[in-house]
């Protein structure tokens, strides 16, 4: 019981590169798929123009920007 939490975040040591690997390849693949997004059409299609947006609960009260 007298072991500290920074026993247990010091207890398995874990190299910063594996992490920025990751960091670097799911930013890259966010963008491209933006990128992709945005030179197809989509978002303008899939977001903007429907005309029925689904309500959240609690937030009935906002109204569409075009309304």
């Amino acid at each position: 019981m007298g072991k500290g939490i920074s026993y247990y975040l010091n207890k398995n040591k874990s190299h910063a590169a594996t992490l920025a690997f990751f960091r670097v390849a799911f930013g890259s693949l966010m963008f491209f798929s933006v990128i992709r997004f945005w030179s197809k059409g989509w978002i303008e299609s899939l977001y903007i123009k429907p005309n029925f947006h689904f309500k959240y609960f609690g937030f009935e009260w906002v109204q569409d920007f075009g309304n």
